[in-house]
This record gives structure tokens, sequence and C-alpha cells, in this order.
């Protein structure tokens, strides 16, 4: 599985690099919302990598190979992981180092949104992923722009309500509600990509 992230980190930086940098620079600004659309755009990279291996034909050479469907779904779930949490750390580094040295003052309630993002943007990315493993990206296009939609607004909305009545311990609570609904939409796309396969 290892290969397979590996194979698609290199496929989105080969055909997204100069996004993906400014995805990295809108992680860097100060504010909870730059991060938050930065946050939530990693969280869709997956997406995009699916894409390029409909358009390549992967899943014929795929078939040739040592993969499972396990590992081939499983790969991008964990490349999701791997973008979201790296652009979420990123933010929050940024904040405290911007915040010690007094040129954004980042508060608790700041950091611990650009967090609920994340949480957010996994539960997301774990609806999205059985459409797109169902129906594929072009067909499934509508819906996750739907689903997109949906999650930042409510994330948007969801977010000062959320940060301001809980603690921080209270807020991770968050990630591991998430990484379970994401353990079943991984366990409901591979079912979905081992009947594709067939």
């Amino acid at each position: 599985m290892t290969g397979l992230i590996y194979k698609d980190i290199r496929t989105l930086l080969k055909q997204l690099r100069f996004f993906v940098l400014f995805l990295l620079i809108f992680a860097l600004f100060p504010g909870g919302q730059t991060a938050a659309f930065a946050i939530f755009y990693a969280s869709m990279l997956p997406i995009t990598s699916l894409a390029y291996d409909e358009r390549s034909k992967w899943d014929s050479l795929a078939a040739m190979m040592p993969y499972s469907p396990a590992d081939i779904v499983l790969g991008k779930y964990a490349l999701g992981y791997i973008c979201t949490l790296s652009v979420t750390l990123l933010a929050v580094l940024v904040g405290i180092v911007l915040s010690l040295v007094g040129v954004a003052p980042a508060g608790a309630e700041e950091l611990l949104g650009i967090c609920l993002y994340a949480a957010f943007a996994i539960v997301m990315q774990a609806i999205v992923l059985p459409l797109m493993f169902r129906f594929g990206v072009e067909r499934g296009r509508l819906a996750l722009m739907v689903v997109a939609v949906a999650f930042v607004a409510g994330a948007f909305m969801a977010r000062d309500t959320v940060t301001s009545s809980l603690s921080s311990s209270g807020l991770f609570l968050f990630f591991p509600a998430a990484l379970v609904i994401s353990a079943v939409s991984a366990a409901v796309s591979i079912q979905i990509y081992k009947r594709r396969r067939r």
C-alpha cells in the first residue's frame, strides 16, 4: 500500500505542483477561513487522484498487480489523511508561531476551530469516497459538489458554537468519531470496489 500512496503523491505533485504550493501557502495565512479552504481541499485530493486513475485506466493495470481491493481503497483513504493532517498541522503550527511573535494573536478557539475543520474534512471524505468508487469521479461530480458545499457551510456554522462550548479535550473527541465514520466508509468502499472488479 505504501507504493500506491507514493504513486498518488508523485502524480499529484507532478500534475498539480503549483496548486499544491498555493494550498500550502493558504495554510500559512493567519485566520481560520483560509486554513479551512486549504484543509477541505486537501481532503479532496484523493478524488483528484481517482480522476487521474480513471483517465489512465489504472484499475485495469492494478488488476494485474499483487494489490488487493483493500490495498487500493485504503491507499486513497490514507492519502486523504496524510494531506488533511499535514495541512492542518501546518496551519496550527503557523498560528502558534505567529501568536508567539505577536504578529497575529491566535487564541485557543482559533486553533481548536482549525482542528474542527480537519475533523469535518475527514468525515466529508468518508462520505464522498464511497460515492466516487461506486459511480466514478465524472458521474459522481454533482454529488461531490453537493456534499462539499454542505460540509464547508456546516463547518463554518458549527465552528463558533462548538469551540465555545467544548474544552480542547472535548473537541478532540471529534477526531475518534471521525475516524470511526471513516473506518465504516472504508469497509463500504472496499466492498464496492470488489464488486467493480468482478
